[in-house]
């Protein structure tokens, strides 16, 4: 394999001379193949699209991967990690190829991205005959995150630009971005409300919902429990009507309304009357209150319908609307897995929307017992490259079952991050970093 250079400047000048050179190319090769180019609009072959948007998703989680690398600090970890990167980097090779692109063109961006695949793999099964990585090995793989950090800037900057709707597939336009390498800022991310805001807010699937409490209730019934919730919840309830049933994640009775003049749809279990979801039809556009009075009126209101004692996440802000994570707590431990998440007008402070889930589906009263680590043990276990700052007791869900896992709040540069390690076997779990996108704080 050949050995990849740890030059700060070569490097910097390699990424922008591959998307100079990758994107200027795929002008020329559009036009020998008669694709109808203009600037006014680009129209491309779906092929083509398809491509390119999975090379910029592909490169998102290649940076992302190494950079979680970067501060992990178990073989198991390490191992999983570089076997997610030796597949996003073939990835990316595939997709490269898929472009109308000469062989003598995409040669150096498929060069690089087999470099990294290879450097992955080696490492992978080093670790694998009881080896580990050095410190030189980990000085070029800081170097590696370094250059694909900002190539996928870039990539996203053009993305971004040509769902616009801009005209950036000409060769100035190539040439003048990778002069601009380093200087481009990266696109928000338009997360989908209610389904991702926080670290395991996905959850885990299951097909017993252990938290459903009650009898089962008639769609009367379920009307008028939700008619009572959503006036609790954010005011008067009008023109409610029931629009149907569902069975998926769990049987329940669907209803339409306006609570508070905000129209909004309902999801009532069959088992017990419980609201499993609210969700507002309409964005709100308009801010009087803050991020912080809307999260406190949200942990009152989870209070007063019995939720408990919560553990705020994470949230984010978007059109007047702040979506909050909350986790359940008991004896001091947060409960990742019995989330609920709310959305809060921030004209009002009226709680127009709820995903409970997740809650439902987990939140029983657990045997926790105490941890047979200590807190100092488990800090021993984070990366040396992590300064950690906070430590906090938690469950979080695992693809089959649960871990009692110490969440290490740690710092590498301006970069935060959660390390999560077994409070019984001292295996890292997982590894979150911590994003403060401007209009929220999230975790991926």
């Amino acid at each position: 394999m050949e050995h990849i250079q740890s030059r700060p400047d070569a490097r910097l000048r390699f990424a922008a001379a591959v998307l100079a050179v990758l994107l200027i190319a795929m002008v020329a090769a559009s036009g020998v193949q008669e694709l109808a180019l203009n600037r006014a609009q680009l129209q491309v072959s779906t092929v083509y699209q398809k491509a390119f948007y999975e090379s910029c998703e592909l490169m998102n989680g290649l940076q992302l991967s190494l950079r979680k690398l970067l501060v992990s600090g178990s073989g198991a970890q390490e191992q999983a990690l570089l076997g997610e990167i030796a597949q996003q980097a073939q990835g990316i090779e595939s997709n490269l190829t898929l472009l109308p692109l000469g062989q003598e063109t995409v040669s150096s961006a498929v060069r690089f991205v087999n470099q990294v695949s290879d450097y992955a793999r080696t490492l992978t099964n080093r670790i694998a005959m009881g080896g580990a990585i050095t410190s030189d090995d980990w000085t070029q793989l800081s170097t590696l995150s370094d250059a694909m950090s900002e190539m996928t800037l870039q990539m996203n900057d053009l993305l971004a630009r040509y769902l616009n709707g801009e005209e950036v597939f000409s060769a100035e336009d190539f040439a003048a971005a990778g002069e601009e390498m380093g200087s481009s800022t990266q696109p928000a991310v338009d997360y989908p409300a209610l389904l991702y805001d926080g670290p395991f807010s996905e959850g885990r699937e299951t097909d017993v919902f252990a938290g459903l409490t009650g009898d089962a209730v008639t769609r009367e019934e379920a009307g008028e429990y939700l008619r009572a919730f959503a006036q609790r919840a954010a005011g008067e309830v009008s023109n409610l009507q029931y629009t149907g049933e569902s069975a998926i994640p769990v049987e329940c009775w669907e209803f339409s309304l306006v609570a508070g003049g905000y129209a909004l749809s309902a999801s009532v279990t069959k088992q017990g009357g419980h609201v499993l979801y609210m969700l507002p039809e309409n964005d709100v556009a308009q801010s009087v209150l803050s991020r912080s009075e809307c999260i406190d009126k949200g942990l009152a209101f989870l209070a007063a319908e019995g939720f408990g004692r919560m553990h705020v996440s994470y949230y984010r802000t978007y059109d007047g609307i702040i979506t909050v994570n909350y986790a359940a707590i008991q004896d001091d431990v947060v409960l990742y897995p019995d989330l609920v998440k709310l959305q809060i007008s921030m004209r009002d402070g009226a709680v127009i929307g709820i995903e409970a889930s997740h809650y439902y589906a987990n939140h029983i009263a657990r045997e926790i017992g105490q941890p047979a680590l200590s807190v100092s043990d488990a800090v021993s276990r984070v990366s040396d490259n992590l300064s950690v700052n906070g430590v906090q007791l938690c469950v979080i869900p695992l693809d089959v079952g649960e871990a009692l896992c110490y969440e290490c709040s740690a710092t590498r540069g301006a970069e935060t991050y959660l390390i999560y390690i077994d409070a019984n076997t001292g295996m890292e779990r997982e590894i979150m970093q911590v994003v403060n996108a401007g209009d929220g704080i999230i975790a991926q």
